[in-house]
């Protein structure tokens, strides 16, 4: 009787501590929700307008670059593209950007807001240009003093680029009569005027 109630009390103990096992090795409580953060401040009105300013002075994508010489557009004037024209004009881009800035600046210098847009008729063989005329601009709509200062201005551009085309060099074995517009927008920077000629 002794030995079986010595086994009970054994077995007694050693479920007590399985349960106690048990309970040490049960899922952890779930975590206490953290604190509600605050939320987040609008930038004052300074604040955005600071922002703005740095945002206006930074070289973003939009920003215009400067472009102190005069502004000059090259194309073929023609109603069909073909590879002919697209080899004139990119030798005429590649060749006459210098001569027409310096055909500009003769006069732009007394004219500073000056604009040019002039076609000229160019005969094209053996590599060069051998023929340039300018063709007959419309006339304004309402004369004025200033237009007609103006129209004469850039009338003088127009027979320098046209004298200042011949010999221009072009793709070897072209040979084609075109039409080149050749338009002329004031740069950045003001023309500043011709050097005072030599006296003997």
């Amino acid at each position: 009787m002794r030995w079986a109630g010595s086994s009970l009390i054994v077995l007694a103990l050693a479920f007590a501590s399985a349960g106690a096992r048990a309970q040490e090795a049960g899922e952890p409580p779930p975590p206490k929700d953290p604190p509600p953060s605050e939320p987040e401040q609008e930038p004052k009105d300074e604040e955005k307008d600071d922002a703005k300013d740095e945002g206006e002075k930074g070289e973003g994508d939009g920003a215009r670059k400067p472009h102190p010489e005069p502004r000059v557009i090259i194309d073929v004037s023609t109603k069909k593209r073909t590879k002919t024209s697209d080899a004139v004009q990119a030798a005429a881009r590649r060749g006459f950007w210098g001569k027409t800035v310096g055909c500009y600046k003769k006069v732009a210098w007394e004219e500073p807001k000056l604009e040019v847009d002039v076609t000229l008729r160019v005969e094209v063989r053996g590599g060069s240009i051998k023929k340039a005329t300018v063709q007959k601009a419309p006339a304004p709509k309402k004369k004025t003093k200033t237009k007609k200062k103006a129209k004469s201005r850039a009338a003088e551009v127009g027979a320098c680029l046209a004298k200042r085309a011949v010999g221009l060099s072009m793709p070897k074995g072209v040979k084609t009569a075109t039409s080149l517009r050749v338009q002329i927008y004031p740069g950045d920077d003001p023309v500043p005027p011709p050097p005072p000629k030599k006296r003997d």
